[in-house]
């Protein structure tokens, strides 16, 4: 069973139509599925029209806790072992469901990769240039789209990673890079990408500030060494500079020049025995695994 979910937030003015063009995509692929809507706290009267719906699964938090947690709020209650995420603003073509659906063989995540930027403003588009390159330097692959909200993905991928998975608009690029370090298999499926209906919810310099903080929290966890390294460098880097002008002008080393190799030391140590860490915990992970009977539970 595929469980399709949608957070709503105010979206009074859109969710009906994509909950009626996921009917109409689900019942093309000839799969059984099941729709859960979660009604995040909204207050533009979208909880009331969801309620009269006999089509749907409709959860509902009392007060705003956030896209991620909503996200969180349906897996937990989801039947199948396939979830599928969707917004509620009717920027996605929800018709392209089945495309991402068939790209699932060998892969853990199926991400619908928006390849049209016109509706995406100025600076979301730079934040995830450079949240891309970050990515890039932790993994070494090129991601198309990091955080996407119309996707599909095996719920055992989201249960894997769930304490670090957020609350807020995070979500998706978390688990994204989480699967990536993860080795697990990520496709990417073009698609296009309209103008929202309604009023975006998102704060471009609050969640940037929070991508930023959770790609540097992920980076530690599964890759500590390819994080703390490139500091280490810079910080060595800076420290032969400092020598050189200490040398030149004072004709000794003076005292920050030390502090900085000290640093850059420290800090590859550090980095080096988080890196001993991760890998002893993977493997005493793969060990658990195979030593695991076959089977659900």
């Amino acid at each position: 069973m595929i469980s399709v979910v949608i957070p709503v937030y105010n979206e009074a003015g859109s969710v009906a139509r994509v909950i009626d063009d996921l009917h109409v995509a689900m019942h093309a692929v000839s799969e059984p599925y099941e729709i859960i809507v979660v009604d995040d706290g909204s207050t533009d009267g979208s909880a009331g029209a969801l309620r009269l719906r006999s089509d749907i699964t409709l959860l509902q938090h009392s007060v705003n806790r956030g896209y991620g947690r909503a996200l969180k709020t349906a897996i937990a209650h989801a039947k199948g072992d396939w979830i599928a995420i969707c917004d509620a603003d009717a920027t996605y073509p929800v018709s392209a469901l089945g495309s991402l659906l068939e790209a699932r063989k060998d892969n853990d995540m199926v991400v619908g990769s928006r390849g049209q930027t016109r509706n995406i403003s100025l600076p979301r588009r730079v934040g995830q240039w450079i949240l891309k390159r970050l990515v890039w330097m932790l993994v070494q692959v090129n991601v198309p789209d990091l955080n996407s909200g119309f996707r599909v993905f095996r719920r055992d991928l989201a249960e894997e990673f769930w304490g670090l998975l957020p609350d807020g608009f995070s979500f998706t690029t978390t688990i994204t890079v989480s699967a990536l370090c993860a080795g697990r298999g990520v496709a990417y499926v073009p698609i296009d990408y309209h103008k929202r209906v309604g009023k975006s919810s998102i704060n471009p310099v609050k969640d940037f500030h929070n991508f930023m903080l959770l790609i540097i929290m992920t980076a530690t966890y599964f890759r500590p060494l390819k994080f703390y390294a490139p500091m280490a460098y810079v910080l060595f880097g800076l420290a032969i500079l400092r020598a050189i002008r200490d040398i030149v002008v004072l004709d000794r080393l003076a005292g920050l020049s030390v502090v900085l190799v000290t640093l850059a030391v420290q800090v590859w140590f550090f980095g080096l025995l988080a890196d001993i860490v991760v890998k002893r915990s993977e493997r005493r992970h793969h060990r658990d695994d195979a030593g695991r009977p076959a089977g659900r539970g």
